[in-house]
């Protein structure tokens, strides 16, 4: 079994990237996706320039973390203000009630072309795709996320959340079903490279007793999980504390660790 931890949030703010470049240098994390409209992607920018022999021999994969949630849009669009706050901001009680008008999926394709193009400008090769909030996974969003992946020709991308705390069936049998169809249709229809699973490492930390025991669905080579964790988060404390374990001198020998650039 192969998993992927990914590191959302680079560029944020200051703190957040050191605490990434933390995991960097420790090896607790394989990936990491970047928040162009964050208060730190500056910081974050230096800090790759600075360190990029390190990213590089770490085999770290970039992402872009595509955020219509928080901070300031990167392009100034009058049809973006549906999902702003009174400050010009992303509101992220707005993104998913909000009635998606031509003009306004429109408007949001442009900020996220605007957002990976920021990376790219700063010689940042993107490998994948990812959103704050989960927010490239909702319906009417889907096609932009098609045009933009072809824009860029960027293939890859984080799945919808299929591994639970609880069992898979107890979220309900209609969401399960959007989540397999979402998730099958970007491979199948869509042809982006996906993991298998997608879920927390605070939950796959917790299932797999801090990944000693794997269940058998997992334990096998063609299967890849991505783990999603949030350095320097303080929403996240209890998952970073599991992330900064000693779980990779006790984790199953099974698992290996990848990332987007292997897949």
């Amino acid at each position: 079994m192969k998993i992927i931890i990914n590191a959302d949030d680079f560029g944020a703010n200051n703190y957040t990237n050191k605490k990434i470049l933390q995991c960097i240098d420790s090896e607790n994390i394989s990936s990491t996706s970047w928040m162009a409209n964050g208060d730190g992607f500056d910081d974050a920018s230096r800090i790759f320039n600075d360190k990029k022999i390190l990213f590089d021999s770490k085999n770290i994969s970039n992402g872009v973390h595509l955020n219509l949630v928080d901070h300031k849009p990167l392009t100034r669009n009058i049809d973006l203000e549906p999902i702003l706050n009174k400050d010009g901001e992303f509101d992220a009680s707005k993104i998913r009630n909000v009635v998606f008008m031509n003009s306004l999926k429109n408007a949001v394709f442009h900020e996220m072309q605007e957002q990976v193009q920021k990376l790219l400008n700063n010689k940042i090769l993107v490998t994948h795709l990812d959103s704050h909030m989960h927010t490239h996974t909702i319906p009417d969003l889907y096609f932009q996320i098609i045009k933009l992946s072809n824009y860029f020709s960027i293939k890859k991308i984080r799945i919808s959340r299929n591994i639970y705390l609880k069992k898979y069936n107890d979220i309900g049998l209609g969401l399960r079903m959007k989540k397999y169809i979402y998730n099958g249709s970007l491979k199948i229809i869509s042809n982006f490279k996906t993991s298998n699973y997608f879920t927390s490492f605070r939950n796959f930390f917790i299932i797999t007793n801090g990944l000693k025991k794997l269940p058998s669905r997992f334990n096998r080579d063609d299967i890849i999980i991505e783990l999603m964790v949030h350095p320097g988060s303080k929403s996240f404390e209890g998952e970073n504390q599991m992330l900064f374990s000693n779980w990779k001198k006790t984790k199953n020998t099974n698992i290996e660790i990848i990332s987007y650039n292997n897949i």
